[in-house]
Formats: structure tokens, sequence, C-alpha cells
């Protein structure tokens, strides 16, 4: 188990419940007692968990309301504080003090730092013919997406992690950054740091003909955002935070991450902290995309007896990726976590890919390292790349967006399905040209996909429209709010009286949403093409 030695900082994160947090006033919880006290005693200080602005906080909100009829998601988060101790020492009895004083939803550590989840001359061979998990037979068949001409068009990706190589011959024409205002810290390990070069670079390295080919090598953007900086040593909840605070709805997230049970090393996925799940449950609620790595612990996260409270929670939204082979059987690999939680697979093995060099280092230089990746850590980024085809598709056809959820629905049910569940659910391998055919019949059909169990119809007269719209609802419901959003989730139409008629003559041609939320928390939404 990792332990934090006597005498260092360890930082904790509480969640207020309800009825304290809005007693909560800007910055300060001076206004407890009971507080006050435990951190004149331990010397303990407290602070806001997530900065962010009241921008975000209000366009992640109206995006939840959009997705899911409610923003409860993202209003929680402003109750979640950070609690800095200044010796590990006492760390276990500040948890029981905080704990005692009812005020909590819940007191947790927070994790110590656990593992990732593992051209220029001379000339690089191209890799490209080993790259088998791109193809039909026994991968996820990326190239029906470059056929259809989907490379990542339109798509932003963000990679939470320790680092990466922006130097490497695959990545250095490539739009890979590092979040603003991040700077790595200088004690992360080349080893620690490579696993970024390698997963991203199983998206976009770039499509000359050396090395790998990145599935989706034409996205916007990759962003690293790092978990261990010089700005704030290390802070997971931070990295999450700043991802999601830069993330629009649609945009895809990468947690190439993993978390200890107890803080030892049977890992699971990250968001077995309870801050990082309540941050995945906002972003997916607001229309992001989270894409998580189950984790190399080989743990049943159905009946693992230390999981209840994680099993609780339910489900945040998030697509949960397991390890499976790499012969076309689809079977998980013994070390991968798995249950029903986990959503889908990809190759655990023989993903070759850049970084680290124990595969290949041509001419003894460091920005021409390759590797054979593995783990839930190569598994993540196949499945995001099919993730990101699936929405770049989407959005050349619509100029919408899917969510988390429905990608997710895509995905489970267009895959390959596994070959030997009875061994441990880890959930079907993506296939792009099945998934393409799926959205292409929802599309040309009107079928909707769904988003979240409860919402019902508002019915929409005419659709498509270019002036005066009815709304209809069933006999009775008593109405709080009318939204309309845009295809990039903005409000542009707030009414908070029911009004049957809306004139939509000023609103640009294309695709709207319009949700009414009830007076007895009914959510009711429909789509609304606006036509010029």
């Amino acid at each position: 188990m990792l332990q934090a030695a006597a005498g260092e900082r360890v930082s904790l994160h509480v969640a207020f419940k309800e009825d304290a947090g809005a007693k909560l006033a800007p910055g300060t919880v001076a206004q407890f007692p009971e507080i006050v006290a435990l951190s004149e005693r331990w010397g303990i200080t407290f602070q806001p968990a997530v900065d962010w602005p009241e921008s975000v906080y209000s366009s992640m909100a109206a995006r939840a309301i959009q997705n899911t009829g409610t923003d409860a998601s993202v209003q929680k988060i402003r109750r979640i504080w950070k609690v800095t101790v200044p010796d590990s020492v006492n760390a276990v009895r500040i948890i029981e003090q905080l704990s005692a004083t009812g005020l909590f939803e819940y007191v947790e550590q927070e994790q110590l730092m656990p593992e990732p989840p593992a051209d220029i001359p001379p000339v690089t061979p191209s890799y490209y013919p080993m790259q088998h998990y791109l193809r039909a037979d026994s991968g996820v068949n990326i190239e029906y997406a470059w056929s259809k001409g989907i490379f990542g068009q339109g798509i932003q990706v963000f990679d939470i992690e320790y680092g990466v190589n922006r130097a490497h011959e695959k990545l250095e024409d490539q739009s890979v950054s590092i979040m603003n205002g991040m700077t790595i810290h200088a004690n992360v390990s080349a080893a620690y740091a490579e696993h970024g070069t390698a997963a991203i670079s199983v998206v976009c390295s770039d499509k000359l003909e050396y090395g790998n080919v990145g599935m989706m090598h034409g996205i916007t953007s990759m962003v690293l955002v790092p978990e261990y900086t010089e700005q704030r040593d290390y802070d997971r909840v931070y990295a999450v935070s700043k991802a999601l605070q830069e993330a629009a709805a649609g945009d895809i997230v990468m947690y190439e991450m993993q978390a200890g049970i107890d803080n030892g090393s049977e890992y699971v996925p990250a968001d077995y902290n309870t801050t990082i799940w309540n941050l995945t449950k906002a972003a997916v609620d607001a229309g992001i995309v989270i894409i998580a790595a189950a984790g190399n612990g080989g743990v049943n996260l159905d009946t693992d007896p230390r999981l209840g409270s994680y099993r609780n929670r339910g489900d945040n939204g998030s697509i949960i990726v397991g390890a499976g082979s790499s012969d076309g059987n689809n079977n998980r690999l013994t070390f991968s976590t798995y249950g029903a939680r986990v959503n889908v697979q990809a190759w655990g093995t023989a993903v070759i890919s850049a970084g680290y060099g124990n595969y290949a280092r041509i001419g003894g230089d460091f920005n021409q390292n390759y590797t054979m990746f593995s783990g839930t850590s190569s598994a993540t980024p196949i499945v995001a790349s099919a993730a990101i085809a699936i929405q770049s598709y989407y959005h050349d056809r619509t100029g919408a967006y899917l969510d988390g959820r429905q990608i997710r629905e895509i995905l489970m049910a267009t895959g390959k399905p596994q070959g030997d569940p009875q061994n441990g659910h880890i959930g079907p391998l993506p296939n792009v040209k099945t998934a393409f055919d799926h959205v292409d019949s929802l599309v040309e059909n009107g079928v909707g996909i769904s988003k979240v169990p409860g919402l019902r119809t508002v019915h929409i007269f005419p659709n498509p429209a270019d002036a005066v719209i009815r709304l209809e609802l069933p006999a009775g419901t008593a109405v709080k709010h009318t939204y309309i959003f845009d295809a990039a989730g903005r409000v542009v139409y707030l009414s908070d009286r029911w009004q049957d008629q809306v004139d939509v003559s000023g609103f640009a041609g294309g695709y709207y949403t319009v949700v009414v939320l009830g007076k007895d928390n009914q959510v009711f939404r429909s789509g609304l093409s606006v036509v010029k």
C-alpha cells in the first residue's frame, strides 16, 4: 500500500451535504464553528477543490439541463472542498473528526500518485502493417472511417495523465499541446511521461509513411492535462477540473489513469475516488464524453467487498474500457479489471505506438522511440479513437454532437461480442463500420438516441420551422422553465413561464433542442430543425 511518510503534507476532499452547502460563502468555511475549531487544532486549511469561474458553472449547468433535465451534478461540484493536512501522521484522526461533524457527504484522502495504467534521419520503417487493431478482421475497423473521409475533424481531445514527449517525430507536427498554465513537474520520470506519448500517438500520430499511423490523425487538437505539475504538485482532481473547464459539449476526455483500492496496487477506474466520480458525472451530464481505463488490477467490480460504496454510487455516464485479446477472440486479459460497469474493450497487448524505445529506438534517438503498448492504457485510446470517429461522422452529417451516454450506447450496441464473458465482463470490441451504419439509420429515419431514463417528448409544430413554432405538452402539465439550446449547447431561449408559441425566425438555420422542465420534475425534450 502507498502511504505518505510522516511529516509529509496530504490532501483530503470533502463534499458538504446539501443543507450545509447552502450556507457556504465564496471562498470561506468560517461560518462553521466545528471547522474553525478543527482548523485551529490541526493546522488544516480549506479551499474549493475546483476553481471554475462562474461562466463555466453556468455553461455546464445549462448543458446538463439540456441533456438530463437537472443541473444537480454540476451544482454539487461547488460543495466539494480540498483540505490540506500538514502532517500525514494526523490524517486518520482528522478524517474521523471531520466525518463526526455531520457536515459532509464524504471525507476522502486523495490518491498518492498511482502508476499510469501502462520522420527525421535515420529513416524509421513503417509499422502500419503491424497495426492490426486498425482493421476489420480483429480490430475496430477504423480504416472504414478513413474510407468515408473521417479522420477526427472538428473534435477536441484531452488526455489526463503525467506527461508527453511532444518532440517525438510522430507528434511534432500534430496539434499536441500541454494545458495552458500547467507545467509537467520535473520529478515526472521518463517512463511516466512516455506513457502519455504512447497513448496520444495511438490516437493522433501523423499519417506519414513511417512509424505508426494515428487512428484519428485529423483531430482539431490533443491537449495533455498533467496530474503532477510545478504549479500544484500532484493533484489529480485539479487536472480533471482543468480539462473539464476547457472541454465543450461533444469533446472527448481520456482518463489514462487508474486508482488503487485503499491506495494499494489493485487498480480500478480513476473514479473510484469519489470527487473524480462527481466531476465525471457533472461532465457527462453537460455533454462531455469521458473515456476511462478500467485499470490493470484484475479486480471484479461487481463483487469485491471493498467496492460497495463505489457500486452504490451508480452510473456516472463515463465509458469504461477493459483490456481484451489481440487475436480476434475478444477475450478478457487476466490483468484487466472487469464487471458490469466496464462497457467496452479494446486490445490490451501488441499495440505498436510511439514512446519508451523498448521495441525500437531508431538511430539511438529518444524522439524516435517505439513500443508495444499494452494494458487498459492501450485499450483506452483505441476506444477513444472509435468514439472520435463516431462523433466526427455524426457532426459531419448533422452539425450537432452526441453526448457520452449516446456514444456509449452506440459502441455497446454495434460492437463485436466479447468472447468469454463468463471469465469477467468487459463488453464488446467497437466496430466502426456497424457504428456508422447505425448512425446513418438514426439520422435518415429521424430516430433519436436515448439520453437518460425519464425524458418525455415535447411536441413541436411545424418541425422543421422558419417562423413561429407551437409547443404541446400533456394536459395539466405545470411548467417551470422552457429552454432552447443550439447545436453547441448554448442557451438561445429561456422562459420561466409557459408559452405555447415561440418565434424562431431570428434563429440561424440548424439543429436545436427544446427542453421543458415541469414543476413536478418532469422533463420534456425534442429536437427542432430551423430552416432558412
